[in-house]
């Protein structure tokens, strides 16, 4: 995937393109929002990888830079249990959220699934934002629209590795 970023001096675009077997998927818009999507197929002789490349050049040609992954912030969001007789709980509902997640950022240009894990007392599931707070802002209202927000704790790993935790409000987060 190749992800690209415009900022004006009020919002903030984002342009994407990856391939899918045979077709190029290019979702472009104002990142937080659903955007618009279109399909390419490449020509007979021509490579899906320098088209691509070609499409993101005439981007950054207009203004948009690119996001490189290390670039992202990382968002945990943890669900825990007390004993074991929890564990297919939480592992449906991590999963359950892995899913809404990966949709909901992916579609509005602010993310991707970094992953999840289930054990030891927890079920966490990472994701990777473009933007902290509008990925903060998706996420609670994800979470809220499908009844999942109760119980779940989210932090965002800083600069020194260390999670701080956003929600609820003053936790002290702790990876389980």
């Amino acid at each position: 995937m190749i992800r690209l970023i415009k900022k004006t001096s009020s919002d903030t675009f984002y342009w994407q393109v990856w391939k899918e077997e045979k077709q190029l998927h290019i979702l472009s818009g104002k990142l937080g929002v659903q955007g618009s999507k279109e399909l390419m197929t490449p020509g007979f002789f021509e490579s899906s990888n320098g088209l691509m490349k070609k499409l993101a050049k005439e981007q950054v040609n207009q203004g948009y830079e690119y996001v490189e992954e290390d670039s992202l912030t990382k968002i945990a969001i943890q669900y825990r249990y007390n004993d074991e007789s929890q564990f297919e709980a939480a592992e449906e509902k991590t999963l359950m959220v892995e899913d809404l997640l990966d949709e909901v950022l992916h579609s509005t240009g602010n993310g991707q699934l970094y992953g999840s894990e289930v054990g030891d007392g927890a079920g966490t599931t990472f994701v990777l934002a473009v933007n902290l707070q509008i990925a903060m802002d998706t996420i609670v209202k994800e979470l809220t629209k499908h009844n999942v927000m109760d119980g779940a704790e989210i932090a965002y790993q800083n600069g020194e590795g260390t999670y701080v935790g956003l929600y609820p409000e003053g936790i002290q987060f702790e990876l389980v």
